[in-house]
């Protein structure tokens, strides 16, 4: 089995750490704790290969920031051979709350910019997601700067507790179960 998983997020130091770069937090997770192998970046992505027991999976970081996170799409998919149904985007969900993740098939936005550019590049709502939520701010009008920003040392913890929890996941499950099967254990915890 050969699966694409690509972490959403902004490029640059000023962003690492903030909520809107909880994929790119995941990739990192997963780079942490695997054997991966750069394989490829350019001026759009980073991409690595990981070969775990029983299945080879590729981590890409787009590099076009957050609201361009599709024009990489087409060439990862030529690059890897992977098709948008063997694909998973993972970014940040404000619906869900620190410390809270969910993996879903087929669907909208939800309002999230990166995978809305996905879903208009790709012509398709058909690839996996993986939500790790961020919670929502308190005064609404304020969701560009929540989401730019870093969470409070408590909620960062959190954070980056659930995104090695879910990297573990992966990186232990993958081989013996399909994205449907995560989709299972991660929307129980």
């Amino acid at each position: 089995m050969k699966v694409l998983l690509i972490g959403l997020g902004n490029p640059g130091r000023q962003y690492e750490k903030s909520r809107h770069n909880a994929g790119f937090c995941f990739v990192d997770a997963v780079l942490n704790s695997a054997d991966a192998e750069k394989i490829r970046q350019n001026s759009h992505y980073i991409l690595w290969q990981v070969k775990n027991p029983g299945c080879t999976f590729f981590l890409a970081k787009p590099l076009t920031y957050m609201n361009l996170s599709g024009k990489c799409l087409a060439d990862l998919q030529r690059r890897t051979g992977i098709g948008l149904v063997h694909t998973c985007v993972i970014c940040d969900n404000m619906d869900l709350a620190c410390g809270r993740a969910k993996m879903k098939f087929s669907g909208g936005s939800g309002g999230q910019k990166g995978l809305q550019n996905i879903i208009d590049l790709s012509g398709s709502r058909d690839f996996w997601r993986l939500f790790i939520g961020v919670g929502r701010p308190v005064l609404p009008q304020d969701v560009p700067g929540y989401v730019l920003g870093r969470f409070p040392s408590e909620q960062e913890s959190v954070f980056l507790k659930l995104c090695a929890d879910l990297a573990q996941i992966f990186l232990e499950k993958i081989h013996e179960k399909s994205f449907t099967g995560l989709q299972q254990i991660i929307n129980s915890l």
